[in-house]
């Protein structure tokens, strides 16, 4: 049972609102596990009052920027996107660096489902399609 001294939520909205972080702890926590497992980090487990304190604000900010991304998407006439799938697209952006003749370049690879939609929706420009890294932009995608 979880239980707030801070400003509470009507009870008709606690159980929606516990549900929600859970969504988020298991999404976006879950990708920070996923993250120090890959590294092979061990997790820090909380002791401290502040450190629960900072988890439940982490998670709880973090539910706030998600519902906000899905609203604007969905403003833009996005349909529904899925918080994983959309997580696996933007993890798949990257790009490579060439050297051509001497001159160096980052070219941008196509991005992948959503992305394009999240960055409109939040009035992200993409990075160019190929970036001279002197600074120019040499194209745009």
């Amino acid at each position: 049972m979880r239980r707030s001294r801070g400003p509470s939520h009507p009870k008709q909205d606690q159980p929606f609102v516990q549900g929600e972080l859970s969504h988020v702890e298991d999404g976006v926590m879950g990708t920070a596990e996923e993250t120090l497992e890959k590294n092979r980090h061990r997790p820090i487990f909380h002791k401290c009052d502040e450190t629960i304190r900072g988890h439940v604000f982490s998670s709880f900010l973090a539910l706030i920027l998600l519902k906000e991304l899905l609203a604007r998407m969905k403003e833009k006439g996005s349909r529904e996107v899925e918080w994983g799938r959309l997580k696996d697209d933007l993890r798949s952006m990257h790009g490579t660096e060439l050297d051509l003749d001497g001159k160096r370049f980052t070219v941008r690879h196509e991005m992948k489902g959503d992305v394009g939609k999240a960055l409109q929706a939040v009035k992200v420009e993409p990075v160019p399609a190929v970036v001279a890294l002197d600074g120019r932009a040499s194209g745009q995608s």
